[in-house]
């Protein structure tokens, strides 16, 4: 490896997830920190002892000139896994915890290092505060998401458990943007990235004076090269939806829009796991398409690479959601996807590679996206057309090479 001095720039990179192979947001990390290195970087990753391991492991089967270093930062085993045995509120107060002890050992880096720059890019909400923040130089604070809130029109689809969750996910946020921690995120920033409109309204507000759009949403490219090539649609029109069954995600609006297009010779995957899956398996049935529907557990992701090849379309009504990778590797496998117009979805999908559904009424919505699927499952040459378009979007667009030049940039003009 080159000394440092040899480097255009010293990056050090707060990523909490940096799982290689995982997909999602489990690889930003990873992704983020092998783009950079390989663009001449210097790459310094604060991330936990499990994600080192696993990184540092990967990196020793790839034939790479240039590698990250990768420091770790843990909390005490007891406090871990008293915060993982409580839930999703239970992991955001671990995160949160994690984030304010990475703090110091931020600082002890900087020491050691003379970082030029830095970047909060994993886990990274609009509504908690950055370690990187107390460092005395250039910080991107971003891709950071979280200010999407549920369209006021769709408030009427959560149960009292589901609107309780969006009740204290509001009043977490609205805690975090006065926090003066968080605060300090928005006015020491040099650059705040949003992955959606609706966050960086927020981060404007916060004080954050330079804020771009950049979604952390990307595909790596050996996603790519594995979800090229002609799709295997089944002879049946298949559509599906993919991710953790909560009531956000917006898949009881897919079943009632399958239900009134009355496709009797269609199929629905729902693919995931998660606590709403009774609700929708009893909603398939009060609805009467109990029969077309499947429910598949959580797959391998090369798993679930083979069946968005034979599928037809992926609907992924989702309510609030900063990224949606789904959306674009569904979309990089050729198909169409139907969405609804709002978060990260809508800025993936547009008319031309699927069907973004106004978000004005709950009604309007469904109808939309049942009109949909009944082109789809009546067109097969539309299919084809919407998802060559999608894939060619996702290429030029979405993909980590081209987001990684353009943070190699802002880094490269941050020294």
């Amino acid at each position: 490896m080159d000394s440092p001095s040899s480097y255009s720039s010293r990056i050090l990179l707060c990523a909490y997830a940096c799982s290689p192979d995982r997909g999602s947001e489990e690889s930003v990390g990873w992704d983020t920190a092998l783009q950079l290195a390989n663009r001449g970087h210097e790459v310094v990753v604060l991330t936990r002892s499990s994600e080192k391991a696993l990184s540092e492991d990967k990196f020793r089967d790839l034939n790479v000139e240039h590698r990250p270093t990768f420091e770790s930062c843990d909390l005490p085993g007891p406090v871990q896994s008293f915060f993982s045995k409580i839930g999703k509120i239970g992991v955001d107060f671990g995160y949160l915890t994690w984030l304010l002890k990475a703090r110091g050992v931020a600082l002890r880096l900087h020491v050691g290092h003379s970082f030029t720059s830095s970047q909060h890019v994993t886990y990274a909400r609009y509504w908690m505060p950055s370690p990187l923040s107390a460092l005395p130089i250039p910080f991107v604070w971003g891709p950071v998401g979280g200010g999407e809130s549920v369209p006021s029109a769709f408030n009427d689809v959560f149960s009292f458990k589901g609107s309780l969750f969006e009740v204290v996910r509001n009043v977490m946020r609205r805690m975090g943007e006065f926090s003066l921690l968080t605060r300090k995120n928005a006015l020491t920033s040099h650059i705040a990235l949003a992955n959606t409109p609706e966050t960086a309204s927020r981060m404007k507000k916060m004080g954050a004076d330079n804020v771009q759009i950049m979604n952390a949403a990307a595909l790596s490219s050996s996603d790519l090269e594995y979800l090229a090539g002609p799709t295997n649609r089944s002879q049946q029109v298949t559509f599906a939806s993919i991710g953790r069954l909560l009531e956000w995600k917006g898949f009881q609006l897919g079943l009632e829009a399958f239900a009134r297009a009355e496709l009797s010779d269609a199929k629905y995957l729902i693919v995931g796991s998660g606590s709403f899956k009774k609700r929708l398996v009893r909603l398939a049935s009060d609805l009467g398409i109990n029969e077309q529907v499947e429910f598949i557990e959580q797959i391998p992701r090369k798993d679930m690479f083979s069946l968005m090849k034979t599928s037809h379309a992926l609907v992924h009504p989702s309510l609030h959601e900063s990224g949606g990778y789904v959306c674009l590797e569904m979309m990089a496998a050729g198909n169409p996807v139907l969405c609804l117009d709002t978060g990260g979805p809508s800025l993936f999908v547009d008319s031309t590679c699927g069907f973004v559904a106004p978000i004005d009424s709950k009604e309007n919505a469904i109808a939309f996206l049942a009109h949909g699927m009944t082109l789809i499952a009546s067109d097969s040459t539309l299919c084809d057309k919407l998802g060559a378009v999608g894939r060619q979007r996702v290429t030029e667009f979405f993909s980590m090479t081209v987001k990684s030049d353009e943070l190699s940039r802002i880094h490269r003009g941050l020294v």
